[in-house]
């Protein structure tokens, strides 16, 4: 007859924030990941409006974002924010730059502030788009706070964008529907 060996830690130790790996299932892992570790992989999606504004020699463009994801550990978590960038011609572009912020009804008051950069790009593409970005934690709750000043990357792909005229000939507004994938 086969004797079973029972896992037994040698000192007294709570199991919640941990788990002793060579007898927990990956599907326990992944259900312990916490709020932070769960944004640094995920996706959100939702609709962007973008207004450029043309000057004599200037083009600058301001995309606001709206948008949520849906986290195991969390439920939904709701994503606003914008990037903007400009061009003065004939050849001067600035690169993409902005601030992200998470909320979760689940922790009213809370938030999570990303300050994004990246390369210059098209805010307002008539053709899908992808713009890698670099992301770090700006500000978080106490309970977060080890991550502030963490790094990380994301890729924001921006649909094709509907064009429709401004109050002005100076001024375009355009609409489209993005994703964002964050990752460490």
């Amino acid at each position: 007859m086969r004797r079973q060996r029972k896992f037994s830690p040698s000192a007294s130790w709570s199991l919640e924030p941990r788990i002793a790996l060579s007898h927990a299932s990956p599907v326990a892992e992944i259900t312990h990941l916490s709020a932070a570790q769960q944004i640094n992989h995920a996706t959100f999606q939702g609709p962007y409006t973008t207004t450029v504004q043309f000057g004599v020699d200037t083009e600058s463009a301001v995309a606001k974002l709206s948008g949520s994801a849906r986290f195991p550990t969390v439920g939904m978590v709701s994503l606003s924010g914008s990037l903007s960038n400009n061009v003065v011609f004939p050849s001067h572009k600035t690169g993409t730059t902005g601030t992200l912020t998470f909320t979760s009804p689940k922790y009213p008051g809370e938030t999570v502030v990303l300050q994004v950069s990246g390369p210059y790009a098209n805010l307002a593409p008539t053709h899908a788009e992808s713009i890698h970005l670099s992301v770090t934690v700006e500000s978080a709750p106490s309970s977060l706070s080890a991550y502030i000043g963490r790094q990380g990357t994301a890729v924001l792909k921006l649909g094709p964008a509907h064009t429709s005229s401004g109050g002005t000939s100076q001024t375009h507004t355009s609409a489209g529907s993005y994703t964002l994938v964050l990752s460490q």
